[in-house]
């Protein structure tokens, strides 16, 4: 929620500080939002940064905030797994190696 009091009132404006769009509802994004109330439906790690809450009415300065917004999320692509096989054998032995990448 962003609010500002003045005469001429002021006009809220949302933007995105690295100027990328904002996404107000699934399928469409806009450069600027206009409504004090910024709400993202389904908020994606995308939606992350930092957010500028604008107030102007034509009256030098306009008034700004800067909000963050962090995104919790989970791994991107989850788990991966690579296995390598190494065969050696020995007159009366014989080994198998596994070798297990993981992150």
């Amino acid at each position: 929620m962003c609010k500002a009091d003045g005469f001429p009132m002021p006009k809220i404006i949302w933007r995105r500080e690295d100027g990328q769009a904002i996404s107000i509802e699934r399928q469409k994004k806009v450069s600027v939002y206009t409504q004090e109330r910024l709400s993202i439906i389904r908020i994606t790690r995308s939606e992350m940064g930092a957010y500028l809450c604008i107030a102007t009415n034509g009256v030098p300065p306009s008034v700004s905030k800067r909000i963050i917004v962090d995104v919790e999320c989970k791994p991107r692509n989850g788990y991966h797994y690579i296995f390598n096989t190494y065969d050696t054998e020995l007159e009366h032995t014989r080994l198998n190696w596994y070798i297990l990448y993981f992150w």
